[in-house]
């Protein structure tokens, strides 16, 4: 087994290496070695305590934005996603919406500007407004995965994806595929962007209780998606995290080969 960042990929290649299973923050599609392992995110909890706490913070938040957008791009003048999200934001980001779970909404949409690195050293610029929307949108950068896709989960934001590359594809030891509907919601991108499908129109025709059913879900996965604290609790330690899915998928994978 290996860990390793996409740029030390292309020694898969060598037939020395094809039996080993590289896990990767993000996979290629096309080789079989590579398993992708979810983004380092700022929540490390050292207790068991402190994990419960914050969930129940995630849980009693309130939503009062339907869904935000934290990220760079889409200013160029050419047709993407990122460019289909903020005209959306822009024209109608400010106007209310008719309810959430707990009352109505504030904002419609909301967009963190992270560009040039801005939020790499202060999750508070983006965790505490993921905190307060109900989903957060997952467009695809220079890759389709995006860290930010876990920092939403662990704020308790329901992911909205634009293409299965960016997590359907990538994460299935994490992301259960099986039940990916269940926490998440997914838009192709080319009915934004070619065919003026509204985003906020999707969102807002997924009935309340759904949406609270979605994030309870979302809430579920929290445990797997985050890297507990080195020398955590004991307590802590009865939860599989990240890096403990990592592992088990791993075996589970070498015992396959095995067998065949």
């Amino acid at each position: 087994m290996l860990i390793l960042r996409s740029g030390a990929l292309p020694f898969c290649n060598c037939r020395s290496f094809f039996n080993i299973t590289a896990l990767t923050l993000e996979s290629r599609f096309f080789s079989w070695q590579e398993q992708a392992i979810p983004h380092p995110t700022s929540f490390h909890p050292p207790s068991l305590a402190l994990l419960e706490s914050w969930v129940l913070r995630v849980r009693r938040s309130h939503r009062s934005t339907l869904m935000l957008f934290a990220g760079g791009g889409g200013t160029s003048s050419s047709p993407n996603i990122r460019r289909s999200i903020r005209d959306a934001c822009e024209s109608g980001g400010n106007d209310t919406a008719i309810w959430n779970g707990n009352g109505r909404y504030q904002k419609l949409c909301e967009i963190v500007d992270c560009s040039n690195g801005i939020c790499e050293h202060d999750p508070i610029r983006y965790m505490k407004p993921m905190l307060q929307a109900s989903f957060c949108l997952q467009p695809p950068g220079d890759t389709p995965a995006r860290r930010s896709a876990f920092d939403g989960i662990i704020a308790g934001c329901i992911p909205v994806f634009f293409e299965d590359q960016s997590a359907r594809m990538q994460y299935r030891w994490h992301l259960p595929n099986e039940a990916f509907d269940e926490f998440s919601v997914t838009i192709p991108k080319e009915e934004v962007v070619y065919k003026g499908l509204s985003i906020v129109e999707v969102l807002m025709g997924i009935p309340r209780g759904e949406v609270r059913r979605m994030r309870e879900k979302v809430m579920e996965l929290i445990p797997r998606v985050m890297y507990r604290k080195h020398g955590s609790s004991l307590g802590l330690r009865t939860k599989k995290d990240a890096f403990d899915v990592a592992i088990e998928g791993t075996l589970n994978r070498i015992q396959s080969r095995l067998r065949t």
